[in-house]
């Protein structure tokens, strides 16, 4: 069966790099018989270079704006250009999700919603910029029932989260940390599910020497935005550097085939104040290389495993401890048997847990399952229309 999945998503694939998009390409290029139609939201100015080739299983791109006058969008405009297909899959319950939520009620077809991060916590954390672009407004405590103020956005994405949570068929996420805050809105357990993310493994790579070196390399690979608190990524290296003054320190942007660049480290640092399953990890741990992590999100469930027995492969600190992720990076750079147990820990997970193959069979799995009942239920609706004829 030839299946065509309709995917909404906001500013990432195909215009930019980053763990989303890694991500979408991935699903896309592994299920060659499955034909894809992207349906990319963005707001402000429309999108023109690809970062990203398109598989030949993808049927269309359609770039559409987010156009919002006096908190309102022109949700009608985008309705009327979403094409016909077997299964919708929003990738956020932001304008993604909302608009999944809105095909499903009209053209009565599977709807799958997938939430990396959790959109609505990470506006009530404080991020005025949501992935299409659209700038959410801060403003204090006692205006927030007035114009379009922080907490009024809160309570809109809020509303929408729950309508798409109500109204999808399936919701997957990437942790259970997740799965509880989507639980928590939600009310339906049996809808939600975990579907790990997943990355390629080097094959046949060992895993690099370390010897304490007295200029290691650390890095923190990741959007360089207010929710990676990247301030106290740059704080805790300061007071590495005064034990490690020849230490050589860096800030990436998310970058295609990462995991050749972190070759070139001896930790991986992410300091964010909210995530879902990074990909910073996974690469890092792919790689070989340690980590050090805020605990946030499904970072606890890919640093030290979901009770499986494989051992950590770094260590968490809370967020914005500036002290606390500063001693966590000294204690693991300071000793090399530490420094290896980690590595191989980390290795050791991502190849049994985390990989690319075992992430796409399982979202296929879903579409299929989807499609399926999907299908059941109409030629049910058949036989009982012709039942009844005959009657």
């Amino acid at each position: 069966m030839t299946a065509h999945v309709c995917m909404i998503l906001e500013s990432t694939y195909p215009y930019a790099i980053g763990g989303i998009s890694s991500w979408v390409q991935e699903i896309i290029s592994s299920m060659k018989d499955v034909e894809f139609s992207i349906v990319h939201l963005y707001s402000g100015e429309k999108p023109t270079k690809m970062m990203f080739p398109l598989p030949p299983n993808v049927r269309t791109l359609l770039n559409l704006p987010i156009l919002i006058d006096k908190e309102h969008a022109d949700f009608e405009l985008i309705l009327s250009q979403i094409p016909d297909a077997d299964l919708y899959h929003s990738l956020s319950t932001g304008f993604a999700g909302w608009i999944g939520t809105e095909i499903k009620q009209r053209k009565d077809k599977p709807f799958l919603l997938t939430e990396h991060g959790i959109y609505w916590h990470e506006i009530e954390l404080g991020a005025d910029e949501i992935e299409c672009g659209f700038k959410v407004m801060k403003m204090k405590r006692t205006e927030l029932f007035l114009g379009q103020n922080w907490f009024s956005w809160l309570q809109f994405f809020k509303t929408i989260a729950k309508r798409a949570y109500r109204e999808a068929d399936l919701i997957t996420t990437v942790c259970e940390r997740n799965r509880k805050m989507e639980m928590s809105v939600s009310n339906d357990a049996g809808k939600c599910r975990v579907i790990r993310n997943g990355v390629n493994v080097p094959q046949k790579t060992a895993i690099k020497e370390y010897h304490c070196s007295a200029a290691p390399s650390i890095g923190l690979i990741g959007r360089v935005t207010p929710i990676k608190d990247i301030e106290t990524f740059i704080h805790a290296c300061d007071k590495v550097r005064a034990h490690f003054p020849e230490a050589r320190f860096y800030i990436v942007g998310p970058i295609q085939n990462a995991i050749r660049f972190y070759a070139n480290l001896d930790l991986v640092v992410l300091t964010s104040i909210s995530e879902g399953q990074p990909f910073a990890l996974l690469e890092a741990m792919a790689a070989g290389i340690p980590v050090v992590a805020t605990d946030v999100g499904g970072c606890d469930e890919v640093v030290n495993g979901a009770n499986d027995g494989l051992g950590p492969a770094g260590l968490l600190c809370r967020v914005g401890d500036v002290t606390g992720i500063a001693a966590a990076m000294l204690q693991i750079l300071k000793n090399q048997f530490l420094w290896h147990e980690f590595a191989q820990n980390g290795r050791k997970r991502i190849e049994k847990f985390y990989r690319a193959d075992q992430m796409t069979q399982n979202y296929k799995n879903a579409y299929m399952q989807l499609i399926s009942h999907e299908k059941s239920n109409e030629n049910n609706d058949v036989l009982d229309l012709v039942k009844a004829r005959s009657e």
